[in-house]
């Protein structure tokens, strides 16, 4: 340890060297050169413009000013910068960015473009300068944009070509810019519209008169006489013929049911001489027919797989003829089916009570009392009977099938009419002359000839019934378009069938789902094309033949959505569809011969004409039986068969090979179109709890089946 006197020893030793020190510095002494020791100089920063140089520009052009080039020799960064544009009009005048970016020059002059530079210790750089002269000699930027158009309907604008129809008004919008801010005059051009020139408007609306293909276009011009035109190749305006007005479409009308204790019970009033308004594109006129409830149209019943129901029918025709409601396609008990043995006589009533056990269906019911069918059908008396079940409710639900106003039921049928007597009235001309049955020269739809429907661009679902006396058709659109088949006589087909046309005969339905999404603003028809039909005398003294070419309705594609369905692609395995039969599972095969004979007005099953007191055929309880259906005659016969629905097994000539069956013919039936010189071979099998009793076979052609070539079959409990 240091004693005190040492500690304060060291201590003036540490003063004395602090005080020479401070001597030396201050006179310049310190053992370094003898030369003086000065503070380096702060150095300007230097303004660097970017680009470089005097410019030369036109009016409306742009340059784009860089500062980042600028540095400060010291390293005393961040610099801060001082931009002024001065003299001749610019889109900028001052701006303190490092790199200030475009700058648009609108205006013929000089224009100084000046940067001062400053560095962090508050030291400015000299000031940089550069000239932009502005030429106006050069101005040559034509307009840019675009037109577009509200598609004629007031929608948003596209930019597209368009289709169309005569008479329609288009509005034509426009979006141009002048680069160099010149005014712009517009000169539309349009081949075909009126007007056909326009002056100084950016917007017009054109009415298109005529038909055609026409084009439009704009050719802009600025003040320096720069154009351009739009689009540079012309839009094209594809004018189509504004359809003929046709009578509106008419919906049958729905029958509503009183619901007790779980039945569905409803009331058929049959009644003749109701005057019917018939709508035609002619006009309209007044035919007194039958009806059921004095409904102007036939009705609808609409019922669910398991439903109960109940129908009273009262016969109040004063002509004292019977009737009967005949329920075609029906899966039901003989003492309900509605055949001629159980006629209901004038003045009286009948119920009858079934409970729907079979897949949903289109199908129908008409009179079948004896002898009266064909002229009381021809009369007006037919309903269509619309039977849905879980699985088809599934599918709608799910979007795999149209429904709602996109399912559509259309009943189709062939009359003729009078002339017009002094009353306006014009009565219904019958014959049961010809051997081809009653043929009518005016196709109605719902009652309405030739009628117009307005659909949107998605899938409808057209529940076809064919409920004409006698006459076949071979509906197709006039396109030639496909559509598919989706469900036959007795209900869905397992997996649609994609075609471009489908034949069907007198009593036979059909349920197609035509696609417009591509289509609107265009009418497509519903026709019946040309075919074949077989020898024979005519029918009914028309001049509209069976296979002659006609139309039958049209569609009128006038709303634009979203189709939100994708039709199914196969039906559920459990579908009763897939219940396949075949004919090792067959007990018995019965053969049935269609034939004619007496010049051609003697209508015969295996040689036999038909006897209510006769009983043809009998068929065990329970049996699964192939029938087998020749026609040796001139022309085709829709052979229908009461009690259950059937599957086609093969078909072809007569004596030949058969073919097995395929696409529209893998559905259900219980009516088919046996051609001349054809055996066609179906199987069913018959229920043992609901099938039972007397139920009747015949031809279709309901004078066929009038004048004898009807059958009797008993069904044993």
């Amino acid at each position: 340890m240091k004693s005190r006197l040492q500690v304060h020893f060291d201590t003036v030793k540490i003063c004395l060297f602090f005080f020479s020190s401070l001597f030396l510095i201050s006179c310049g002494g310190g053992g370094g050169s003898s030369e003086g020791t000065t503070t380096p100089e702060n150095i300007k920063p230097v303004a660097v413009i970017s680009p470089a140089g005097n410019q030369s520009i036109d009016i409306g052009s742009i340059i784009n000013f860089k500062g980042d080039s600028s540095s400060d020799a010291d390293g005393n960064t961040p610099l801060s910068y001082q931009w002024t544009f001065s003299g001749a009009a610019t889109s900028m005048q001052n701006s303190t960015a490092e790199n200030p970016g475009d700058v648009t020059f609108s205006e013929a002059g000089t224009v100084t473009v000046s940067l001062i530079v400053t560095d962090s210790l508050g030291l400015a750089s000299s000031e940089t300068t550069i000239s932009v002269e502005v030429n106006t000699t050069s101005n040559n930027q034509a307009p840019t944009g675009s037109i577009s158009h509200d598609n004629g309907d007031g929608s948003l604008g596209t930019t597209t070509d368009i289709s169309i129809i005569e008479g329609t008004e288009v509005i034509f919008n426009s979006d141009i810019r002048d680069p160099e801010n010149d005014s712009i005059s517009y000169a539309w051009r349009f081949e075909g519209a009126t007007p056909a020139t326009s002056t100084n408007e950016g917007n017009i609306s054109v009415i298109y008169a005529t038909v055609g293909n026409f084009t439009v276009s704009l050719v802009a011009t600025d003040a320096n006489g720069n154009s351009s035109t739009f689009p540079t190749t012309p839009l094209n305006v594809a004018v189509t013929a504004k359809a003929p007005t046709l009578p509106v479409f008419k919906s049958l009308p729905l029958l509503t049911p009183n619901i007790v204790n779980g039945v569905a019970k409803y009331t058929l009033d049959v009644e003749e001489n109701v005057n019917v308004t018939i709508d035609s594109p002619s006009g309209s006129w007044t035919t007194p027919m039958m009806r059921y409830n004095s409904l102007p149209l036939q009705p609808v019943i609409a019922a669910k797989r398991g439903d109960q129901i109940e129908v009273t029918v009262n016969n109040k025709l004063t002509s004292n003829e019977e009737t009967t409601v005949h329920w075609h396609g029906f899966k039901i008990p003989g003492v309900e089916d509605g055949g001629p043995d159980f006629p209901i006589a004038a003045n009286t009533s009948r119920t009858y009570s079934f409970t729907m056990n079979q897949a949903a269906a289109p199908i129908w019911f008409h009179p079948h009392a004896h002898g009266t069918t064909a002229t009381q059908v021809y009369k007006g008396l037919a309903g269509a009977f619309i039977l849905t079940d879980d699985i088809t409710e599934s599918l709608e639900s799910n979007k795999q099938l149209p429904t709602a106003n996109n399912d559509v039921a259309l009943l189709v049928q062939d009359r003729q009419f009078a002339d017009a007597n002094n009353t306006g009235i014009r009565n219904l001309v019958y014959s049961n002359m010809g051997a081809n049955g009653m043929l009518g020269d005016v196709i109605l739809v719902n009652g309405v000839e030739m009628p117009a429907l307005e659909v949107s661009t998605s899938q409808y679902r057209f529940r076809i019934f064919n409920g004409s006396n006698a006459r076949t058709y071979d509906f197709a659109l006039d396109t030639n378009e496909n559509f598919y088949v989706v469900s036959t006589d007795g209900g869905l087909l397992d997996k649609p069938v994609a075609v471009n046309n489908i034949m069907l005969s007198a009593g036979e339905r059909a349920e197609i789902v035509v696609n417009f999404n591509n289509a609107y603003r265009q009418s497509i028809k519903l026709i019946s094309k040309a075919f074949s039909a077989g020898g024979g005398m005519g029918g009914g003294g028309s001049s509209l033949a069976n296979g002659d070419p006609f139309d039958v309705m049209r569609f009128d594609v006038t709303t634009q959505t979203t189709d939100a369905v994708t039709l199914y692609e196969s039906l559920p395995a459990n579908a009763d569809i897939n219940s396949r039969l075949t004919a090792a599972m067959a007990d018995t095969t019965r053969t049935f011969v269609m034939s004619m004979g007496g010049g051609g007005m003697q209508f015969l099953i295996n040689n036999k004409v038909f006897d209510i007191n006769r009983i043809d055929e009998t068929v065990p309880s329970g049996a699964t039986e192939i029938w087998e259906i020749s026609n040796t005659s001139q022309i085709a016969h829709p052979f229908h068969a009461h009690a259950i629905q059937w599957q086609v097994l093969d078909r072809g000539t007569t004596g030949g090979a058969l073919t097995p069956s395929s696409g529209v013919d893998l559905g259900w039936k219980d009516t088919v179109l046996v051609q001349p010189n054809e055996t066609v071979r179906f199987i069913g099998k018959f229920d043992p709890v609901i099938n039972s009793g007397k139920y009747m076979y015949h031809c279709h052609i309901l004078e066929h089946e009038d004048n004898g070539m009807m059958g009797t079959f008993e069904v044993l409990p």
